[in-house]
């Protein structure tokens, strides 16, 4: 189990930092010689106990995707449709 900033080697904490934890894990299964559970464990370990790592390297998602512009223009399009059949 991981205790400390200091256990895992450097070029892992790097990936982790980049936000890619699959580098992560077989960097330390290179360097430690470590199963691929084992590897896991340890990095998903050192990821709970530094939580500010989650998401790190990726970028913000956006509050408002293409999927959401086009549902709010059909829905306008069948509001203008249905007040314009009134006129």
């Amino acid at each position: 189990m991981i205790r400390q900033r200091d256990d895992l080697p450097p070029q892992v904490q790097a990936a982790l930092r980049q936000g890619r934890k699959i580098e992560a894990i077989k960097r330390l299964r290179e360097e430690r010689g470590l199963g691929l559970q084992q590897a896991k464990q340890d990095v998903d370990a050192y990821l709970r106990a530094h939580p500010e790592l989650h998401g790190a390297g990726r970028p913000a998602r956006h509050r408002h995707g293409l999927t959401f512009w086009l549902l709010l223009s059909l829905l306008l399009g069948v509001v203008l449709l249905l007040f314009s059949r009134r006129l």
